[in-house]
């Protein structure tokens, strides 16, 4: 499992993918039970949301940030496809 993460220019956030190299690795207990903490610091606390979503809050209830729901896609089926619709379009096929 590679973890690669983005960070915004401007310091407005950031986004996290997972990537598991091939579709048996997916297939491993480990993967099931992994959990990567976050420590929110002193007053913030994760709910979940029926969504899917996390949200952190303080003490008052006060969203201070969230989490989106959890996606998951395969790869290589996107890049055929991408590869398929730019073939198509140069060559004047259609895909």
């Amino acid at each position: 499992m590679d973890l690669f993460v983005t960070v915004a220019q401007d310091g407005s956030g950031f986004g996290e993918v997972l990537r598991i190299a091939t579709p048996e690795a997916l297939d491993q207990a480990a993967l099931a039970d992994q959990v990567l903490p976050v420590d929110l610091g002193e007053g913030l606390t994760w709910e979940s949301v029926e969504d899917g979503s996390l949200h952190a809050v303080d003490v008052d209830g006060m969203e201070v940030f969230l989490s989106p729901r959890a996606v998951a896609w395969d790869a290589s089926a996107d890049v055929v496809a991408v590869a398929v619709a730019v073939a198509g379009r140069s060559s004047g096929l259609s895909a």
